[in-house]
C-alpha cells in the first residue's frame, strides 16, 4: 500500500499548475527515491532467489511508471517553454473561451501590467494577484465624407478612419498603453447609406473567425472589404497593444459571396440568407499585440439598427484573456441595458474588466451616458472602459474609464466641443489566470473569493487617477416641448440652419437630423438630449425653504416605496419620484422592466418639467444632506447622480449602503445644483 500511494502522489503532479515545474519535478523525484528505498529494504528482508519474485516485478513496474511520469513532465515543460513560437492554441484550461492562445507578453515592468514573480527566469502574473495595466479609450468623430471616384465612397471612409485610428494608437503607445478601445461605428461612421445596398456593403468588412487565429496584417488579399482590417491589424502589431474596435461585418451566407472572403470562414447559417448573400452584424473585435484577431462579438441588443442582425452566438464570444492575466468582456452600447453579454459574463465568469464601444443616445432624467456608465461600473464593481462616438448633434457624446473594481474614481470626457480625444488611465484589476511573460500560455484560473495580495515591492504603481470629469458645458436652451427632446448649445447662432434644428416629436428618429461630422466653420456644437415621459411616475413634491430635516415618501407598483429624509433650504422645486414597471425606449421599439427611486429638480410641480434642460439661467442652490431608501424587488440597482450641467457627482460624495434588503443613497453634505439623484433598477427577469 505505501508503494502504491507514492505512485499516486507522483500522478497527482500532472494536476499541478503547469508553470510550477520545480514543484512538480521535485515531488515526482522524491516519490521515485522513496520507491527505490522501499525496494531496497524489502529485498534485504526476504530470502534471496535466482529468479524474479512477484514483489520484484511490483516494485520495478512502479519505479518505471514513476520514471515515465518524470519524463512526461520534462517533455511538457520543453513544449511549454518553446510554445511562444507556435501559432496553435495551447492551454490546460478546459474552459472553451480561455482555450485560445494568449500571445507573446511584452515586458510591462515599467509602464503596463506589473508582474510579481518569475518562473525559469521569466516574469509571472499569478491568478488572483493585483494587476496594473494602462488603458486608453478614444472619443472619436469618424470621417464620413462620401467622395465619388478613386478611393472615395465607403472604401475611402473605412480606410481613412482606420488610418486616423492608427495615429491615435501611435500616441497611445508613446504613453505605454496596453489596450485601446475605439467607439461604435468608429470605422464606418454613422453615414452608411443603408438604403443603397452596394454603398452600404462598401463600408463593411470581412472578419475572420477568432478560432482561425489569423493576423490580417500579413495577408496579401485585395478584396475591397478587407483593407481596413489589414490596417487595424498592422496597427495593433506595430504598437504592440490590444486594439478593440467596432465595425460593420459582412458575413457571407452563400457560396458565391463566401468565395470572396479571404478568411475562408464557414458560411453563416444563423439566419435565412438575404438576397445579397451577406448577413450584416454590428461587430466588436479584438486584435492582440501581434495583430491576430482573438475575439469577435456580434452585438446582441441593437438600437434602431435595421441594417444589422442581432448576434446569436454564446456570451463566451465576448470574452478575451490578455497576456497580463486580465479577463475582459466586450459589450456594445445598448448591451449595457440588458443581461447579455456583459452582465452575464461579470456574474458567471468572474469578469472584472469590460471594454465597451458605444454611440450612446442621451435620455433625461436618468440615462445620460456618463451616469449610466459610472452607475454600471460602481454597482457591479467592475472596471469599465468606454469609447464613445462623438456626434453631439445626434445625441452621441461621452467616453471614460471607470474604476469600479478598485477606488471608484473615473477619467471621462463629456463635452460637445471636445472633438477627438484620447483618455489614458492606469487601471487596477485582478488576474483571472496565471500567465508567464514570454511563455505565452494560460495556466490557471482565478477562483472567486480568493484573497488579493497587496501591492508588492517592484510593481508598477499608477499615477493618481483623476477624480473629476473633464466635462465642460455651456449655456443651455430648451426646445419648448419639454416632454420630448432637448438640445444643449454653446453660443449657437440665431440663424442656425436646418441641419441644426431639433425635432419636436420624440417619435422621430434622431437620424432625421443630418449633420456632417467634419465642420469647417467655428460655430459651436449643439447637444441633442431626449427626455422620457414621466406621467406614469408617482410624484411627491418636496418642501422648500425648510428649517430642518423633512421626510417624504412615494410608492408605486410591486410594493416599491421610496422614502426620503432631506433638507432643502433653497427655494427651488424638487420632487421625489417612484416607478416600477415597463420602460419604453427607442421611440417605442424597446421595452424593459425597471424600478426607480429618485430625487429630481423640476421647473414647476408638473412632473414632466422635472430634469429638463431649462431655458435661461437657473439659480444656484444646494439640496441636502439627504438619505434615500427604496424597497426594491431587484438587486440590480444602478446609482444616478448628476447636476444641472449634466456633470456626474464623484463617487466619494455619496454613500450606498444595504440594510435589510433595502438600498440607501445618502450624502453628509448639501449637494449643489442637483438634477438627478437616485437609483435606476433593472428587473431583468420581468422583461417582456
Amino acid at each position: 500500500m505505501p508503494s502504491l500511494i507514492q505512485v499516486l502522489i507522483s500522478l497527482a503532479t500532472l494536476r499541478f499548475d503547469i508553470a510550477d515545474f520545480q514543484d512538480r519535478i521535485m515531488v515526482s523525484l522524491t516519490s521515485l527515491l522513496v520507491l527505490a528505498t522501499f525496494f531496497t529494504q524489502t529485498s534485504q528482508s526476504i530470502p534471496k532467489t535466482s529468479y524474479l519474485k512477484l514483489i520484484d516485478i511490483w516494485f520495478v513496474a512502479l519505479i518505471f511508471e514513476d520514471f515515465a511520469i518524470i519524463m512526461s513532465l520534462v517533455y511538457v515543460e520543453t513544449l511549454r517553454l518553446g510554445h511562444h513560437i507556435s501559432r496553435k492554441p495551447y492551454s490546460l484550461l478546459s474552459i472553451p473561451f480561455l482555450s485560445r492562445r494568449v500571445t507573446r507578453v511584452k515586458d510591462l515592468t515599467g509602464n503596463g501590467a506589473g508582474h510579481v514573480a518569475t518562473q525559469n527566469n521569466r516574469p509571472v502574473v499569478r491568478a488572483g494577484e493585483e494587476v496594473i495595466y494602462k488603458a486608453a479609450v478614444l472619443e472619436y468623430e469618424p470621417y464620413n465624407q462620401w467622395i465619388q471616384g478613386g478611393e472615395g465612397g465607403g472604401v475611402g471612409i473605412v480606410k481613412e478612419n482606420a488610418r486616423i485610428i492608427s495615429e491615435f494608437a501611435a500616441q497611445a503607445k508613446a504613453m505605454g498603453v496596453d489596450i485601446l478601445v475605439v467607439p461604435e461605428y468608429g470605422v464606418q461612421s454613422l453615414d452608411m447609406h443603408t438604403t443603397a445596398p452596394l454603398e452600404f456593403l462598401s463600408v463593411t468588412q470581412f472578419v475572420p473567425d477568432p478560432e482561425i487565429l489569423i493576423a490580417p496584417c500579413g495577408m496579401d488579399s485585395e478584396p475591397q472589404n478587407f483593407e481596413a482590417m489589414r490596417i487595424l491589424s498592422c496597427t495593433a502589431a506595430t504598437n504592440e497593444m490590444y486594439l478593440v474596435i467596432d465595425l460593420g461585418e459582412a458575413s457571407p451566407c452563400r457560396p458565391d459571396t463566401g468565395s470572396l472572403n479571404p478568411f475562408n470562414n464557414t458560411l453563416d447559417t444563423s439566419y435565412t440568407c438575404p438576397p445579397g448573400g451577406y448577413i450584416f452584424y454590428n461587430t466588436q473585435l479584438v486584435f492582440d499585440r501581434t495583430g491576430t484577431v482573438i475575439a469577435r462579438y456580434r452585438k446582441k441588443n441593437l438600437f434602431l439598427e435595421p441594417q444589422f442582425h442581432p448576434g446569436t452566438e454564446s456570451d463566451d464570444t465576448a470574452l478575451f484573456l490578455t497576456d497580463f492575466g486580465v479577463l475582459f468582456s466586450l459589450q456594445v452600447c445598448f448591451d449595457i441595458a440588458w443581461q447579455h453579454p456583459g452582465l452575464s459574463n461579470v456574474l458567471t465568469k468572474g469578469v472584472k474588466d469590460v471594454a465597451m464601444s458605444t454611440a450612446w443616445v442621451d435620455n433625461l432624467p436618468f440615462l445620460i451616458a456618463p451616469s449610466v456608465q459610472n452607475g454600471w461600473s460602481r454597482a457591479l464593481e467592475v472596471n469599465l472602459l468606454v469609447a464613445g462616438h462623438h456626434r453631439p448633434e445626434r445625441s452621441k457624446l461621452g467616453s471614460g474609464i471607470y474604476l469600479g473594481q478598485s477606488d471608484l474614481t473615473y477619467n471621462i470626457v463629456y463635452d460637445s466641443e471636445s472633438g477627438n480625444q484620447l483618455i489614458v488611465s492606469d487601471v487596477r484589476s485582478v488576474a483571472a489566470a496565471t500567465v508567464v511573460v514570454g511563455g505565452g500560455e494560460v495556466v490557471g484560473l482565478k477562483k472567486q473569493g480568493q484573497h488579493v495580495p497587496q501591492q508588492r515591492e517592484g510593481q508598477h504603481v499608477p499615477q493618481q487617477v483623476q477624480k473629476d470629469p473633464i466635462a465642460v458645458h455651456g449655456a443651455r436652451t430648451l426646445d419648448r416641448n419639454p416632454h420630448e427632446l432637448h438640445r444643449r448649445t454653446r453660443n449657437l447662432p440665431e440663424d442656425t440652419d436646418a441641419s441644426h434644428r431639433v425635432a419636436r416629436n420624440s417619435q422621430e428618429n434622431a437620424r432625421k437630423f443630418p449633420h456632417s461630422a467634419q465642420n469647417s466653420d467655428t460655430r459651436s456644437r449643439e447637444h441633442l438630449v431626449y427626455h422620457d415621459d414621466l406621467s406614469n411616475y408617482t410624484q411627491t413634491v418636496l418642501l422648500s425653504n425648510t428649517a430642518g430635516e423633512e421626510t417624504a415618501q412615494a410608492c408605486h407598483d410591486d410594493g416599491l416605496c421610496c422614502t426620503l429624509t432631506y433638507t432643502n433650504t433653497g427655494g427651488l422645486t424638487y420632487s421625489l419620484l417612484a416607478y416600477s414597471g415597463i420602460i419604453v425606449q427607442g421611440f417605442h421599439d424597446y421595452r424593459f422592466y425597471a424600478q426607480v427611486c429618485s430625487v429630481l429638480w423640476c421647473e414647476s410641480e408638473d412632473v414632466n418639467s422635472c430634469a429638463v434642460i431649462s431655458e435661461g439661467a437657473v439659480p444656484d442652490d444646494a439640496f441636502g444632506p439627504f438619505s434615500l431608501t427604496g424597497t426594491f424587488k431587484t438587486d440590480f440597482l444602478y446609482p444616478a447622480f448628476f447636476d444641472r450641467d449634466l456633470t456626474i457627482a464623484t463617487n466619494d460624495l455619496y454613500a450606498i449602503t444595504v440594510s435589510g434588503g433595502n438600498q440607501t443613497m445618502s450624502t453628509e453634505v448639501a449637494m449643489g445644483n442637483v438634477m438627478t439623484a437616485g437609483f435606476y433598477g433593472r428587473w431583468y427577469d420581468r422583461d417582456p
